[in-house]
């Protein structure tokens, strides 16, 4: 019984590395941030459970330099386990000013040490998904041929096998 089939660790790397090229952009978006963005304040105006009550949403308002106000929203995976926040709580991010829509919030970026441990452990993943695979595809051992044969050692010249030692 092969461990995975072939097919699912091609989908799985694929996967990973979606994740990885997300991983990427998100630490771009964070240097671009970093020299070009500009700071907004804001709070939370609703925190509700999902369909399914495993996730917390988060929604906030960010106040924008220009004025206008940009709505947006978070999930948290772990809230039952620590203090989630609740309406009215400060929330900051930084923002492209020709896009306020690619923004941060203040705490999520995705900095050198974070970026090196995420990409370090994806590699690992994938580096085992692929041997996995590799060991899934190889053949774990050839069935005998239908007709087995043996060897015979000749006789010497002149002497004919008996019909017992068949």
């Amino acid at each position: 019984m092969p461990l995975m089939d072939p097919m699912m660790v091609v989908i799985f790397v694929v996967g990973l590395f979606g994740v990885l090229v997300w991983l990427l952009l998100q630490r771009d978006l964070t240097l671009k941030l970093r020299e070009e963005g500009l700071h907004a304040h804001g709070e939370v105006v609703h925190v509700g459970w999902d369909s399914d009550h495993e996730h917390l949403i988060v929604k906030y308002v960010l106040h924008l330099q220009d004025g206008t106000d940009l709505h947006d929203q978070y999930t948290l995976q772990n809230a039952r386990q620590k203090a989630p926040p609740a309406v009215g709580d400060a929330v900051e991010a930084l923002y492209l000013p020709h896009k306020p829509r690619r923004h941060q919030r203040v705490g999520t970026e995705i900095g050198t040490g974070r970026l090196l441990f995420r990409l370090g452990a994806l590699v690992l993943l994938m580096v085992v998904l692929v041997a996995l695979g590799l060991i899934s595809a190889r053949p774990r051992g050839s069935s005998p041929p239908a007709k087995l044969r043996t060897y015979e050692a000749p006789l010497p010249a002149g002497e004919k096998r008996q019909q017992s030692e068949y």
